[in-house]
């Protein structure tokens, strides 16, 4: 049943469902289906009933819910852990923004998951999801998690349109991610039954004869060391966003950039592919226009202050600024174009002047987390009035619109594509608009025009990224990952954004954050009860 108002033809021409196993295969080269049995080791040096591989807000919900049902629970972690005065292990969520979707309505959330992923996330898996999520704010509550009360926050649905739209709302965590991931990290340190084990990444995942999951291979300080899973391992280690090799094969526009975990580079894909799994929603990302500077890891947020606006690399409005669905709107920017052999986007412009600049920094650095002494950490702060920007070039100049065009024209990723004429148009007719309180071009919200008028001028490059990808191995309802045959991988499990459920577009802000909480208790709910292989 496709999303109301979409014909049957476009609703299968937009599931874009890609990225099977045998497709990945050319990409991920090496990461063929191993023979069972194989890579048994001779003894091992670890073990527990369940091993969650990556300690970021997946790994943690999993393993509380499950260690809370009586399991044993290891949980392997690539990152090292924080120092006194350093924040050195950064988890996804711990440098979210504390948001997290929790629906008013299980059936209709389902509905309207269903309809984001134009059927290409089945819908027994999207009922898993809807009756759990509702349920967030109560267990995070449980948990000992402080939120921002409803009558101070409560976000919508970017969708609304779509079936079960109305039951989307999105609620926050005071702290945002840093105090989300702290509450999550101290719940885990306070059971007994968790072991978290840091600077040893997951390597390979270890299979009998029969093809079951039995334990990992990890490697921690330069050596291999085995990982016994009595019961399941789980794969909670993030997605793609820093495999270039992944991002330019399965992603719709390129080049992308993300302000998420470094340390997320498609390891699970590479360990679950090897034994045979399917792949599902590899070309989808959460997603907008970013910044991304050359001298800072990973990508910031903004670049789009009051009063600006968005140009391709020909000076030329290509779509609604404001309102937009803010975490698809990196599907607007990856349209190709056949007639100059490009990306007219990619990047595009975030153009805005001097009034614009002097409200405030025009783009963030993402934080790292609470440090020791409870002080948030980020990654980049931006300078005051943005001078040490403008100086390194991150934010492009011009005494007048002119001289913008021409800085934006010499960027090598422009190829002097722009010219002051065309930018000096765009900019007029938008000043026409905002004059009018009428954007007849895109119909852009009323209030949201501001002109762009007093000198110097500004811009600066946007690409496609943002948060996460979404991409992974396929799950079923019960979290259970899928070979290419739909049947479960014996005794293998992933939650979070690695195989996320969101097949297409993006519900609101908190989406991957609700899917983690939801999903790894549906995960720790049912490795518990796997029968033990030994």
């Amino acid at each position: 049943m496709s999303p109301k108002g979409i014909s049957r033809r476009d609703f299968v021409k937009g599931a874009l469902v890609t990225g099977s196993a045998a497709a990945a295969s050319a990409v991920l080269g090496a990461c063929q289906p191993a023979p069972a049995g194989a890579n048994i080791p001779a003894k091992w040096d670890k073990e527990a009933d369940v091993v969650c591989i990556g300690f970021g807000g997946a790994g943690a919900v999993t393993a509380i819910t499950a260690a809370d049902l009586g399991a044993s629970v290891i949980i392997l972690e690539k990152e090292p852990k924080d120092t006194d005065t350093e924040v050195r292990h950064t988890p996804s969520t711990r440098m979210c923004g504390g948001l997290f979707v929790c629906p008013t309505d299980p059936v209709k959330a389902s509905e309207h998951l269903f309809a984001l992923s134009w059927g290409a996330t089945p819908k027994d898996v999207c009922d898993a999801w809807g009756k759990y999520a509702v349920e967030n704010a109560q267990w995070l509550e449980k948990m000992g998690i402080e939120l921002i009360p409803t009558d101070q926050y409560l976000g919508k649905g970017e969708f609304p349109e779509l079936p079960g739209g109305d039951s989307i709302q999105a609620r926050r965590v005071k702290g945002n991610g840093p105090a989300l991931f702290q509450g999550l990290a101290a719940q885990v340190a306070r059971r007994r039954s968790i072991e978290v084990i840091y600077k040893t990444p997951g390597k390979e995942l270890v299979t009998d004869c029969s093809g079951m999951v039995i334990g990992v291979i990890a490697e921690s300080e330069g050596k291999q060391i085995a990982v016994k899973a009595k019961k399941a391992v789980v794969l909670t280690c993030g997605g793609f966003e820093w495999d270039e090799e992944m991002k330019r094969n399965f992603l719709r526009g390129y080049p992308s950039f993300f302000y998420c975990n470094p340390g997320n580079t498609g390891d699970g894909i590479r360990m679950a592919t090897k034994v045979g799994a399917a792949l599902w929603h590899m070309n989808v990302i959460s997603g907008r226009v970013i910044p991304k500077f050359p001298d800072v890891v990973p990508a910031m947020q903004g670049g789009t202050p009051d009063g600006f606006i968005l140009v391709d690399k020909l000076g030329r409005r290509f779509f609604r600024e404001r309102p937009w669905a803010s975490h698809s709107a990196w599907l607007e920017v990856c349209k190709f174009d056949t007639s100059i052999t490009d990306y007219p986007a990619i990047p595009c412009y975030s153009v805005f002047d001097d009034v614009a600049l002097k409200k405030g920094a025009p783009a963030n650095g993402q934080p790292k987390g609470l440090g020791a002494d409870g002080k948030q950490q980020n990654w980049y702060t931006w300078s005051k009035d943005s001078v040490e920007e403008i100086k390194k070039g991150w934010v492009l100049k011009g005494d007048t619109i002119e001289d913008l065009a021409k800085a934006i024209a010499a960027d090598p990723e422009n190829g002097g594509r722009m010219t002051p004429e065309a930018l000096k148009a765009t900019i007029g007719e938008y000043n026409r608009a905002c004059e009018a309180q009428k954007d007849d071009k895109f119909g852009r919200d009323p209030k949201t025009l501001i002109p762009i008028k007093q000198g110097p001028f500004y811009a600066i490059k946007l690409y496609p990224g943002g948060p996460n990808t979404q991409g992974g191995p396929k799950k079923n309802a019960k979290a259970q990952v899928l070979d290419g045959n739909d049947q479960p991988i014996p005794h293998l499990y992933c939650v979070g954004e690695l195989g996320s459920v969101y097949g297409f577009l993006y519900p609101t802000g908190g989406g991957n954050v609700c899917e983690m909480i939801a999903f790894g208790r549906i995960c720790g709910e049912n490795v518990v009860k796997e029968k033990p292989w030994s």
